[in-house]
């Protein structure tokens, strides 16, 4: 199946991979159907658990594989997603939704909030780091300006910070304008999507070699906060049209 299948189509086989794990990722952030992708989740390690076992230099810990499998199982029993997750929000009451969806835009705002402190306060985040323009990016020693469009979770280019904190806001004040998380689970979509068509982004190590880096655990935050907040909208649309239906 390697031989034949896999390998003359590696670049296709490996696209459905980053695809599923970052959806998978996505997911299990936000809690939404939780057992069925912690179930998936689990399936999904096994092949590359047993391609490190039995590969001689494969620079990778298998226990660490383990590891995640049983961290899933774990997510499956305790049906994590029902207790903390979207899933049990969408088994409740309209003001459970109200009240997760305002949390979802906190946690945005907080995170582009650190972002932007990192990216504009912290020495190894670059000390001059543009707030906005094309030049975004930081001067390593040698005076290359290195680019820096990218969210590496709390190494934020600013512009980035700053429209997830707009975007959470827009969730956040959704409670009152009904159009406002719409919008604010679009733009985090797109974010999503232009940072997984990048595929991978330059990180300046502290001894100055640059390291390419995946883009697919920032594309799958992104994603699910756009998710969250567009199922927990839909539920409230659902709630809505139920009121009126009984009136």
């Amino acid at each position: 199946v390697t031989e034949q299948i896999i390998l003359p189509n590696f670049q296709f086989f490996g696209w459905v991979t980053l695809v599923v794990e970052t959806a998978l990722a996505a997911l299990l952030l936000i809690g939404y159907r939780t057992k069925l992708v912690a179930l998936a989740g689990a399936v999904m390690t096994v092949p590359i658990m047993l391609s490190v076992l039995y590969y001689d230099r494969a620079d990778e810990w298998s226990w660490s594989y383990l590891l995640m499998i049983a961290a899933h199982l774990l997510v499956y029993a305790s049906d994590a997603g029902g207790h903390l997750g979207v899933d049990g929000v969408l088994r409740r009451d309209p003001a459970a939704g109200r009240r997760a969806t305002t949390i979802f835009g906190v946690t945005a705002v907080a995170i582009g909030a650190l972002g932007l402190f990192v990216a504009r306060s912290v020495s190894f985040a670059g000390d001059q780091v543009a707030l906005l323009g094309s030049d975004a990016g930081f001067v390593d020693d040698a005076g290359t300006l290195v680019r820096r469009w990218e969210l590496k979770f709390v190494w934020f280019n600013p512009t980035w910070a700053m429209l997830t904190i707009a975007f959470g806001v827009l969730v956040v004040i959704g409670q009152r304008q009904r159009w406002a998380p719409r919008v604010g689970a679009a733009g985090f979509g797109v974010l999503a999507v232009v940072i997984m068509a990048m595929q991978t982004f330059d990180y300046l190590r502290d001894d100055g070699t640059i390291q390419v880096v995946a883009t697919a655990s920032n594309a799958a935050l992104w994603s699910a906060l756009a998710l969250a907040v567009a199922l927990l909208d839909r539920h409230a649309v659902s709630n809505r049209s139920k009121l009126v239906d009984q009136e």
